[in-house]
This record gives C-alpha cells, sequence and structure tokens, in this order.
C-alpha cells in the first residue's frame, strides 16, 4: 500500500513491467470504503525517440471523475513535469 498527498490518495501495486507497465488499484480518501479504480501507465518511445505516457483510470466513481482529472493534472503531472524538467505539458 501506498500513500501519497498526505493519505488523501492510497493505492496498491497490481502490476510492473519495467520500463513498460505500471498497473494500479487507486482511491481517494473521499471515496465509499472498498472503492478503488484502476490505474495504467504505459510506457513507450515514439518515432523521434521521445518518451510517451499513456495513463487510463477506470472505475472512478461518477460524483468524484472531475476532482480526480483535476488532482491528476494539478498535482500528479504537475510534479512529473518538475522532475523531467519539462516545460510545457499537453494532456490528451
Amino acid at each position: 500500500m501506498c500513500r501519497m498527498d498526505a493519505g488523501l490518495v492510497r493505492g496498491t501495486q497490481i502490476k510492473l513491467e519495467r520500463g513498460k507497465r505500471i498497473q494500479q488499484k487507486w482511491r481517494m480518501e473521499k471515496w465509499n470504503a472498498g472503492t478503488y479504480s484502476d490505474v495504467r501507465m504505459e510506457f513507450s518511445e515514439d518515432e523521434d525517440g521521445l518518451a510517451k505516457l499513456v495513463l487510463t483510470q477506470t472505475g472512478i466513481p461518477a460524483e468524484h471523475r472531475y476532482e480526480t482529472e483535476e488532482h491528476w493534472r494539478r498535482v500528479i503531472l504537475e510534479r512529473m513535469k518538475v522532475v523531467l524538467g519539462i516545460g510545457t505539458a499537453r494532456y490528451i
């Protein structure tokens, strides 16, 4: 079990394929007990040799979808940009 953001987000590692894929079960503290979403991060390289991340999260309770998307954008992806030294990001 891992925790992020002072315990607001909790997760469990399901599958790890080095350099290719991470699969986790995540939940926000606000969600009903026992409710988890499936988070998949797939890594690849494009034709120019640039790293590509495809992030998919399913099973988010409908009433928490917007705040979950905003959490990814404002907290997690922004932190990743800083760590990776990326000035701008494109969210698809």
